[in-house]
This record gives structure tokens, C-alpha cells and sequence, in this order.
């Protein structure tokens, strides 16, 4: 069971059953990333079809890189190992 409004208290219009999976991301630390019209975290991005590379690859994309959230989900990835990203 996890809250849907983190910053909400336990009461049962804002509890809800989830899996481990869906409570691990929906921790107040979770990084989200909006783009094509949606918002997901940096791991729903990485198992999105769209997107061709690892979250590894993705967060240095958009951390180091300073690449726009659109162009680090679709890019595939480089053959060259210095064009990883």
C-alpha cells in the first residue's frame, strides 16, 4: 500500500495497493521526466519503446549532456564508444 500525494496523510481516499515495483517509484526522491505530452520516471522512460538505450546512458544524456528529454529518449545509441551519448 503506498499514498497517491506524498505529501498527503494516510487516509483512504489517498492510500492505494500497488506492487513493490510501482511503490519503489513513487518515493518523494523519484526523478520525473516529461516529454512527448507525459511525465515518467528516468526508469519508465528507459523500458519505453521509444527509447533505444539503458537508464545509464539516458541520465548521463541528460545530466552531463544537457541533451533536451526528447532527443536523449530517441537517440540510438552511437557504434564509437567516445559516442556513447
Amino acid at each position: 500500500m503506498d499514498r497517491c500525494d506524498n505529501d498527503a496523510g494516510y487516509s483512504p481516499s489517498n492510500c492505494r495497493w500497488t506492487t513493490s515495483k510501482e511503490n519503489n517509484r513513487n518515493r518523494r526522491d523519484t526523478r520525473r521526466l516529461s516529454a512527448f505530452g507525459e511525465t515518467k520516471t528516468l526508469i519508465e522512460w528507459s523500458e519505453d519503446p521509444r527509447c533505444p538505450v539503458s537508464i545509464h546512458a539516458l541520465r548521463l544524456r541528460l545530466d552531463r549532456r544537457g541533451w533536451p528529454a526528447e532527443k536523449a529518449i530517441t537517440t540510438p545509441k552511437m557504434k564509437s564508444r567516445s559516442s556513447f551519448v
